[in-house]
């Protein structure tokens, strides 16, 4: 599945002047239902100096089977509740909600590695999971935004994330020496990011609106905000942080610090990243690898590293 770009207008909007999110017909407020939205990634990466001598070795771009596989499952579910018009500074209107999501999540890790001591040719093998719910807070907003001198209606959820709980994996980059599959593994405080969901929409009343005028646009917020910190009273919270969190790849995974333990903290050093980890991996072309707004890959030709993410419900929401 491929994301078609969406570009804003260049040169005269003809549209600005209608675009303004004060349509003839909308409402002041409506009744947003919920979305529950699934989706999976997972990284298959090198990440051990030295592997088994007996086996193919990733370093020198020969494939083998991956080092360090995380796999990851995610339901985002946000309530259904009141979305409410506001006028923006400088004119015009938009639309914002916020309050309460839960994120369950389901996280499978498996590595592999050499027992140096005392046979360097046998591979030790390493395996965790993690599951739960972590109960976040949402920003959802409706702005208008001209697309190609079209008036479209813009939807936008920031999901912050959260600390998720400790966890055990193998010590980063490990190196000759360790003496065998049981020695201490490497424990993290692991923090599950947040993420941007967006849609387009046509421009007419929210109520009015089915699925079959939504086009998905994955994790890119494409149209500036004019909703963002209405009044003192308004904001979004966790908004500008959700924002930075999606930048880095939707809901991937961080070390937390030992201050960043509640929803919409900034979080430590990222982990793993669900998009463009391989870029990140040496011997990985960084050109293969461009930043999209949305990803699905299920790579073989690239030495070593491959990272899939796969959305498995795209529905927009729907007003009343």
């Amino acid at each position: 599945m491929s994301l078609h770009r969406v570009c804003c207008c260049d040169g005269t909007v003809i549209c600005d002047d209608v675009c303004t999110g004060c349509c003839t017909g909308c409402a002041s407020s409506y009744y947003s239902g919920g979305i529950s939205w699934s989706g999976q990634w997972s990284v298959h990466r090198p990440n051990i100096g030295l592997v088994c001598t007996g086996d193919p070795n990733c370093i020198g771009n020969t494939e083998e089977e991956s080092q360090e596989e995380w796999d990851v499952s995610i339901t985002l579910t946000i309530p259904p509740g009141a979305i409410t018009r506001h006028t923006v500074e400088g004119g015009g209107c938009c639309y914002q909600r916020n309050g309460n999501a839960t994120i369950a999540y389901n996280i499978v890790y498996h590595s592999e590695y050499a027992n140096y001591v005392p046979n360097p040719n046998v591979c030790c093998e390493y395996d965790n999971s993690m599951s739960g719910v972590l109960n976040t807070t949402y920003c959802h907003t409706v702005t208008p935004c001209c697309v190609k001198n079209v008036c479209r209606f813009h939807h936008a959820f920031q999901v912050c994330g959260g600390f998720i709980g400790e966890f055990e994996k193998i010590i980063d980059n490990m190196l000759a020496g360790m003496t065998d599959c049981d020695d201490p593994k490497d424990r993290v405080a692991l923090y599950l990011g947040g993420a941007t969901l967006a849609w387009l929409s046509t421009y007419e009343p929210l109520d009015q609106l089915t699925y079959a005028d939504f086009e998905y646009l994955g994790h890119c917020n494409l149209c500036s905000n004019g909703c963002i910190n209405i009044t003192a009273n308004g904001n979004c919270a966790g908004y500008d942080t959700a924002a930075a969190q999606n930048a880095q790849g939707p809901f991937s995974l961080y070390r937390a610090l030992p201050n960043q333990l509640n929803p919409c903290d900034q979080p430590g050093l990222v982990l793993v990243r669900s998009f463009n980890q391989c870029a990140a991996d040496a011997g990985v072309p960084t050109d293969q690898w461009d930043p999209i707004c949305y990803e699905q890959h299920d790579n073989d030709q690239l030495p070593c590293c491959t990272t899939d993410y796969e959305p498995l419900s795209l529905l927009g929401p729907l007003y009343t």
